[in-house]
């Protein structure tokens, strides 16, 4: 995947993200994974199989996205990352990955 294909998914799930943020006064901790699995991380994992991120910058570019949106939680804007993720039962984006390409070459 390109760095402007990277910049293109970034700007569209964070626009998501935002849309999400303003539409919803109030978000538990349910309603935020599911507004997130359903309307952010399809567009995140859009075409990773046949464009693969290679480059450190470009992964760290689409966790800032995961990041984002699990710190819209006032209750867990104080918890580090992989607490947060810990909490909302949510994989790492690069665990996906990971685990997408294991299933295909399995």
């Amino acid at each position: 995947m390109s760095w402007q294909q990277v910049d293109a998914v970034v700007l569209k799930a964070n626009h998501q993200l935002g849309l999400i943020n303003e539409s919803f006064k109030y978000l538990d901790k349910k309603s935020m994974v599911l507004l997130y699995t359903s309307l952010v991380r399809p567009i995140i994992d859009c075409a990773n199989v046949t464009w693969p991120v290679s480059f450190n910058k470009d992964i760290d570019k689409i966790e800032q996205v995961q990041r984002r949106a699990t710190h819209l939680l006032p209750e867990l804007r104080q918890l580090d990352y992989q607490d947060r993720l810990r909490l909302l039962n949510l994989p790492s984006l690069a665990y996906r990955r990971l685990r997408g390409d294991m299933i295909e070459v399995y």
